[in-house]
Order: C-alpha cells, then sequence, then structure tokens
C-alpha cells in the first residue's frame, strides 16, 4: 500500500471485497489510502470497479442491489462501512459524480448554495461561496445565470463547486473529463490542482490516464476488481505497461 504510515490517511481501504447478487464478485481485496492535502488517482478501464468502489466508499452501494462481503473502510481512522450516505456526508465526504447532475434549471448561486444544505452558519455559506468564486473565477461572472446554459466545462465546474459548499476533508471526483474537449479538459485539471493546493483532499477517478497522472501525486490501477499497481503518479507515467494501456503510447 503507498504511504510512509507518518500519519492516519483520510481515506483508507483495506482489502474491500463487494458482490452483486450471489455471484458476481466486482472488487477482490482492494488496497488504497488517500493521505491528507493529497490528490490520489484511480485508474482504470470500463468494468475495472471503480465505480463500484466509489459507491462503497459512499455509502450507495445498497441502492445498487451490491454488498461488501469483506474489508474495510476508515475515514480518518475510524471504521465507516455501515455508515449511511447521509452521514459521510456529516462526516465530511462529498462526491462529485460522473455526469455532473447539476440543478439546470437554477441558477449558480442557487446550485451552490444547494451544496451547503448540511451548514447551519449563514456566515460560513457566504464566506465559502466567496472562496469558490475565486477557485472557479469563470462561474463569478455568472452567478445569476441558469446553470443549464453553462457549457459542459463550466457545468464540472459547477459541480466542483458545490461539493467544496460543504468544505469537505474528503471529495470524490467521478470522472471529471468525460465528454469534454482537450482544451476544457486541462482546464479542469488546473481547477482540480487549485483545490487540492488549498488544503482539500481529493480521490479523482479518471479513464483519462493522462490527465489524472499529471496532477496527482499518487496513483493506483485498476484491473478486474483487484489493484494491478500503485505508486507516485511520476513513476507510473513512466511505467510501459501505463504507457501502452493508459497513455497510447507504443
Amino acid at each position: 500500500m503507498v504511504g510512509d504510515g507518518s500519519a492516519t490517511p483520510v481515506l483508507e481501504v483495506r482489502g474491500l471485497s463487494v458482490r452483486y447478487g450471489p455471484a458476481l464478485t466486482v472488487l477482490r481485496g482492494v488496497d488504497l489510502e488517500v493521505p491528507a492535502g493529497a490528490i490520489v488517482a484511480l485508474l482504470g478501464p470500463n468494468g475495472a470497479g471503480k465505480t463500484t468502489l466509489l459507491r462503497a466508499l459512499t455509502g450507495l452501494l445498497p441502492f445498487h442491489h451490491g454488498r461488501v462481503t469483506g474489508g474495510e473502510v476508515l475515514l480518518e481512522g475510524d471504521p465507516v462501512r455501515r455508515t449511511s450516505a447521509s452521514a459521510l456526508v456529516r462526516r465530511g465526504m462529498a462526491q462529485v459524480m460522473e455526469g455532473r447532475r447539476i440543478f439546470a434549471e437554477l441558477t449558480v448561486e442557487e446550485n451552490l448554495r444547494a451544496g451547503a444544505v448540511t451548514v447551519r452558519d449563514r456566515r460560513r455559506v457566504v464566506a465559502v461561496m466567496g472562496e469558490t468564486f475565486e477557485m472557479f473565477p469563470q462561474l463569478a461572472g455568472r452567478r445569476g445565470d441558469q446553470a443549464g446554459y453553462l457549457s459542459g466545462g463550466e457545468q464540472q465546474m459547477l459541480a466542483i463547486g458545490r461539493a467544496l459548499m460543504s468544505s469537505p476533508k474528503l471529495l470524490l471526483l467521478d470522472e471529471p473529463s468525460l465528454g469534454l474537449a482537450p482544451r476544457i479538459t486541462e482546464q479542469i485539471a488546473e481547477r482540480i490542482r487549485v483545490v487540492g493546493a488549498a488544503g482539500t483532499t481529493v480521490l479523482l477517478v479518471e479513464q483519462n490516464a493522462a490527465m489524472a497522472l499529471a496532477i496527482a501525486e499518487t496513483a493506483y490501477v485498476l484491473q478486474a476488481g483487484q489493484v494491478a499497481m500503485s505508486g507516485p503518479a511520476a513513476v507510473l507515467r513512466d511505467d510501459s505497461d501505463v504507457q501502452r494501456l493508459y497513455l497510447g503510447d507504443g
């Protein structure tokens, strides 16, 4: 497992196995950790188990008729495998799901406020919204615009900004580059880098390995429900198998 063990990771997955129905095992003994303040990438092709892992982490697995058959999930050292999705949000976990899923009929500002429904201090909401607009200046000038009229890249920024409104300890990003042009993907990657630099811990789930490895400190490669390799992102970028399978080389 990656990490020097000097501090408790924000997220730690130990030997996690997941099954759908009586016979379909999707994850097999997955180990993964996300240190505080780090951006960690989880790579893998379609069907590798990335989405299932996110469902297990966020308490959504039962809604998809799946169940954890072994292992543990720790959030800041505390077991949370059996914790509900709503309780995980209150404990500081936020997710941006694949496909953005913004509220198209609401304004940009209303979308952001929707991300702060668990925050009782209204002054804190105003302060965090200001910080979010600083991270995503493209949104600041469109705060009164209907979200459905934003570009795909702006909608992705809004989805990330909405998740940040709860000041999460851990931000889970599911395929944020999906469906975006390369130039827009670069902009999203830069914004994720800014989010990480501001102190938010990020688990980035991506098929776009080039983008993910460019901004992550550490990466894991998931294949057929198991961790096939892991290590510093810079090392994996130079790995011949990663280059051949995920970076289009060879």
